[in-house]
C-alpha cells in the first residue's frame, strides 16, 4: 500500500494524540500512587538495615519549635512518614496515638514527618485525629528525600547512638508497634 502526501500527514498527525491516549489510559490503570508519585504501602513489611547512620536534619514542628534529627537525647526515636490524604495514615493515626501515650514515659520519642502535604491539612489532620507527639511538615519533600522514604506510611526506629535500627513499611498495628518497642528498649523497660 502506497501513501499519498495527505496519508503521510495524517498518520503522522495521529501518532502523537495515539501516544497521549495511551499514557493517559497507562495512568487510569497504573497500581495506588499518591498525588506525588508516591507509593501507598498497603501492608507492613519489615525492610532490612544494619545500624545504618541516618543523615543529620533541621526541621521545624507544625508549633514553631525547630529540631535536629535525630534526636539527640540519648533515647530511642520513631519516625513515621505520612500524609494526610494516604488512607492507611490516617487508619492508624489512632493506633500510633494510643501506643505512644502508653510509652511516653519510656526513653523512646516519637515523631511524626507529613510530607508533600499542605500545612493546613495536616494541622487539621492532627486536631481531627488528636495526635500527641510532634508532627513536622515536609513540604517539598526534602527530609523524606533524605531518608530514602519510597512510600509511606514508612516507620523508621533509631536508636539513641542516632543509627537506624529497624524501618517498615506500610500500616502498622498497635500489637506491633510494642512489639518492636519492647525489643528495642529491652526487658527493663517491659
Amino acid at each position: 500500500m502506497k501513501l499519498n502526501r495527505r496519508g503521510w500527514t495524517l498518520l503522522l498527525a495521529s501518532v502523537p494524540i495515539i501516544a497521549l491516549f495511551a499514557l493517559l489510559a497507562w495512568g487510569l490503570v497504573k497500581p495506588d500512587i499518591g498525588s506525588v508519585g508516591l507509593i501507598i504501602n498497603p501492608n507492613l513489611d519489615e525492610i532490612s538495615v544494619e545500624n545504618t547512620a541516618v543523615p543529620s536534619i533541621q526541621a521545624r514542628f507544625i508549633n514553631g519549635n525547630e529540631l535536629t534529627l535525630p534526636l539527640e537525647s540519648g533515647r530511642f526515636l520513631m519516625i513515621d512518614f505520612w500524609s494526610s490524604w494516604c488512607p492507611p495514615c490516617k487508619a492508624e493515626a489512632p493506633l500510633l496515638s494510643q501506643v505512644y501515650q502508653e510509652y511516653k514515659s519510656m526513653p523512646v520519642d516519637f515523631v511524626g514527618i507529613a510530607i508533600w502535604d499542605d500545612s493546613d491539612a495536616v494541622k487539621k489532620f492532627v486536631r481531627e485525629l488528636d495526635i500527641p507527639y510532634p508532627v513536622i511538615v515536609d513540604l517539598n519533600g526534602q527530609i523524606a528525600i533524605e531518608y530514602g522514604v519510597k512510600g509511606i506510611p514508612e516507620k523508621f526506629f533509631i536508636d539513641p547512638s542516632g543509627a537506624l535500627v529497624k524501618k517498615y513499611i506500610g500500616p502498622m498495628d498497635a500489637g506491633t508497634l510494642r512489639s518492636v518497642l519492647d525489643e528495642l528498649l529491652g526487658p527493663d523497660y517491659k
